[in-house]
């Protein structure tokens, strides 16, 4: 772990604690964050090769230039996961690298509240809003997907849903109509849906822009002209 985080200094550095057989054994991964030095997102690649690897017993990550103590971000990532985080901090001193940690934090169901959230790519992000309020509100547990693991998907051809939605328990609304919870899959400058909100009551929208904090915002024109996909719970028709 410290000479990763040597390595990948200034930038954060990350990886796995792997159980393979008896032995727990650590596992670098590439950060694939689009701000390397203040975040990490581990690069979907490396996840499913831990996977493959054994079974993923933690999830590690470096602290450049501060302290290992965890910050909102890493608690909602870390409940996000559902797996115990390894923090460790590092900073460059007059005799070379200075090591603190690693600090572990474990899922505890500490939640963020669903207005103001800064967007982090896979912990904080649109399809992560819609995640947290169906698991909050109707207790249905929705599942993040491989591609969404990947840094502007869109660009590659995936659908925010793809082809996962009826799997997940959603069914398609023609009628026009529209109720608490429905999810709205959107186009943003995007020849597919790159983007998903929640409606609520009272012709409102949840949702989290790139780059943006979370909001509610009015559904208005604009957004209905840009709704590619109008699904709903089998739960809830």
């Amino acid at each position: 772990m410290r000479e990763h985080a040597q390595t990948c200094y200034p930038r954060e550095a990350c990886g796995f604690v792997i159980g393979v057989g008896k032995k727990a054994v650590f596992m670098p991964a590439r950060n694939g964050a689009e701000q390397p030095g203040e975040q990490f997102f581990i690069n979907h690649h490396d996840y499913a090769a831990a996977e493959d690897a054994g079974e993923i017993l933690a999830i590690w990550h470096s602290h450049p230039d501060t302290t290992p103590d965890p910050s909102e971000l890493d608690r909602a990532g870390c409940n996000l996961t559902e797996l115990p985080w390894l923090i460790s901090g590092i900073r460059r001193g007059e005799g070379g690298f200075e090591h603190a940690g690693p600090q572990l934090l474990t899922p505890d169901g500490w939640r963020a509240d669903y207005i103001g959230r800064p967007y982090v790519f896979g912990t904080f992000d649109c399809y992560s809003l819609l995640t947290d309020f169906y698991e909050r509100e109707f207790r249905i547990k929705l599942h993040r997907f491989p591609e969404l693991r990947i840094n502007q998907w869109w660009n590659q051809g995936y659908d925010i849903l793809g082809d996962h939605w009826a799997s997940q328990g959603f069914i398609e609304v023609t009628d026009g109509t529209f109720k608490h919870g429905d999810a709205l899959a959107i186009a943003m400058n995007s020849d597919v849906a790159n983007h998903v909100a929640v409606y609520v009551t009272g012709d409102i929208i949840l949702h989290h822009l790139v780059n943006r904090l979370s909001r509610r915002e009015t559904f208005g024109p604009y957004w209905y002209s840009r709704v590619k996909l109008h699904l709903r719970h089998r739960t809830k028709c």
